[in-house]
């Protein structure tokens, strides 16, 4: 094979695996189910790049649920990324079948839902 070949197989598969590595934003919560005012946590977990510029929401309610404690950012390095954990204590006061929102967090300015 010649060099030419080589440099342009091995650009393509550099090109395919920086596409192939999108932002991810994973939500998880500790319950399904709480009793009226008992806190639960809402959890917020990226992947990103040591250079990324992350913004996590920093806000009072999430839809109907009261923020009661923003936990701070739990940094994980793990070869060349950061592994961002963001936690909220959230509860609420009122009886009923409630759904989280849809969360936006920025990467270097791009929002992510």
């Amino acid at each position: 094979m010649n060099t030419k070949k080589l440099y342009i197989y091995l650009v393509l598969l550099v090109c395919s695996v920086g596409f192939a590595q999108q932002k991810k934003v994973q939500t998880s919560a500790d319950s399904t189910r709480i009793k009226i005012g008992s806190q639960f946590v809402l959890s917020l977990k990226t992947t990103v790049d040591t250079l990324a510029n992350v913004q996590f929401p920093e806000q009072k309610m999430f839809g109907s649920f009261e923020v009661l404690e923003s936990f701070k950012t739990d940094t994980v390095l793990q070869k060349a990324n950061y592994i961002l954990t963001k936690k909220y204590g959230l509860t609420q006061f009122d009886s009923g079948r409630y759904m989280i929102p849809s969360v936006k967090i920025l990467i270097n300015k791009k929002a992510f839902i």
